[in-house]
């Protein structure tokens, strides 16, 4: 991956190996659903107006069934069920859970993305990281019922996370990363409203469940899913839902039949014009656009 891609991939790896914690604490005194609902709230009233501002949103017409896709995969039914789990659950076995992700998405991937299809080495080092997590946090399921339930809550949650990403590198991956994010966020803060109306409460909740909310929204739900869009079009599906800064082969570079452009984390494919190859310089707003030494294709960097 490139150097970006890499302090994306350490931004993603703490804003969404904290949230179990402060997810633990809030569900002390707030309902599950009013938790999931919170945070999703705080995040689309963080995203909405930047991405309103930028004009994200004048592309996503033609997508939104696999923005309302994205949205139940990645935000509404995980958050829902993980804040579920963890009142039955610890924080570290939801941690544990959850970090069967990139297992999942590396099955997933032999049905639904072939070109993400895993080597024998990549999933022994899945195998091997996700022993270490093991080994780390332990293992505090007692075989009781409401533990094996709030295990088998945050399983189906994780399935929803390892879905996403196929979704957004397949059908999304041409948008600006804060409108698929920002119209998921909408959708399931209107999905998600019943829940909260019926688990709203109804005395003044502690300041810690309500810091913890706060931070769940900002950080963890608005900052993190723009930042894991980002990486998901700059390192693909498989890679970017590896959580923990575990060693793989980089493929072997290959020439595009396009020309591929990242703007603020956006990849959209175009075709070069033939006057672009001939220039040794093109400027525009936030992008450099430079012939490179292969004539036949023009090489795109960010300034």
């Amino acid at each position: 991956m490139s150097a970006r891609a890499w302090a994306v991939f350490a931004a993603v790896s703490v804003l969404w190996g904290i949230p179990y914690l402060f997810i633990k604490i809030a569900v002390g005194d707030l309902a599950p659903g009013f938790v999931a609902w919170g945070r999703i709230a705080i995040g689309a009233l963080v995203l909405l107006p930047i991405a309103w501002k930028l004009g994200a949103l004048k592309g996503m017409r033609g997508h939104i069934k696999w923005v309302i896709a994205y949205a139940v995969c990645e935000i509404a039914v995980p958050f829902f069920l993980i804040a579920v789990g963890e009142t039955h659950v610890s924080s570290s076995l939801a941690s544990i859970l959850i970090a069967t992700m990139p297992l999942i998405v590396a099955l997933l991937a032999l049905r639904f993305a072939p070109e993400e299809k895993p080597t024998r080495l990549r999933l022994l080092g899945l195998v091997v990281g996700l022993l270490g997590v093991v080994a780390l946090l332990g293992i505090d399921v007692a075989g009781h019922p409401d533990e094996l339930f709030g295990a088998g809550c945050i399983l189906v949650a994780t399935v929803g996370y390892a879905t996403a990403p196929i979704i957004i590198s397949r059908k999304l991956a041409d948008q600006h990363p804060i409108a698929p994010v920002t119209g998921g966020v909408v959708f399931a803060t209107l999905a998600l409203l019943p829940l909260a109306i019926i688990g709203a409460p109804h005395s003044v909740p502690s300041a810690g469940s309500i810091a913890s909310v706060v931070v769940l929204g900002v950080g963890c739900t608005a900052l993190g899913l723009v930042l894991f869009f980002v990486l998901i079009t700059e390192a693909g599906p498989s890679r970017a839902s590896v959580r923990l800064p575990t060693r793989w082969r980089a493929p072997a570079p290959r020439a595009p039949p396009s020309m591929t452009m990242r703007r603020l984390g956006m990849a959209a494919d175009v075709a070069a014009p033939a006057r672009l190859r001939q220039c040794s310089a093109v400027q525009r707003p936030l992008l450099r656009i430079r012939a490179t030494s292969e004539p036949a294709w023009v090489g795109v960097t960010i300034r």
